[in-house]
């Protein structure tokens, strides 16, 4: 099964630069590094992935003006058996963030090695509150993607 992928005219330098990251990301979901200068965060060290407190906007870029803002972080708690299994993980969440900035939506986008991880960060998932993304002023929903990161480390501190 292939997918279309619909490229549209570039009117804007946010336009190119949305269109960059929606590429890393797609390359990046086949397995390959972005080479485009431009990450998933979109600030350049292609290949790297963006911090865990960073947003990238799934929703088409015509779909809004401003992306939305987290205002609310809810930490999910470490599992406990991975914790004494010594496991570590990584999860992609996806979460619909409705016009009122609530999180209406919430599915696991690329999940870890282990469900425990999955199951943990998209429960906290709801609770996350953010300012919600706006088409000529007004508030509109759209898809975001961001990353949470199990690390023994940071749960123990360097």
């Amino acid at each position: 099964m292939s997918k279309k992928i619909r490229l549209r005219k570039l009117d804007r330098v946010s336009d190119f630069t949305s269109m960059m990251l929606s590429l890393c990301l797609v390359i990046g979901a086949m397995g390959l590094r972005c080479s485009s200068g431009v990450d998933s965060t979109g600030a350049g060290d292609a290949g790297t992935e963006p911090p865990a407190d960073k947003l990238v906007v799934l929703s088409d870029h015509s779909l809004y003006d401003w992306p939305p803002k987290l205002m609310i972080d809810v930490e999910p708690t470490y599992p406990r058996l991975a914790q004494q299994a010594g496991l570590e993980g990584t999860v992609w969440i996806d979460a619909f963030v409705d016009a009122s900035g609530v999180v209406d939506s919430v599915r696991v986008g690329e999940p870890s090695e282990y469900g425990a991880f999955d199951n943990a960060a998209s429960y906290v998932a709801w609770d996350r509150e953010y300012r919600p993304a706006k088409k000529r002023g007004r508030r509109v929903g759209v898809w975001v993607r961001y990353r949470v990161v199990f690390s023994l480390e940071s749960l123990y501190g360097d």
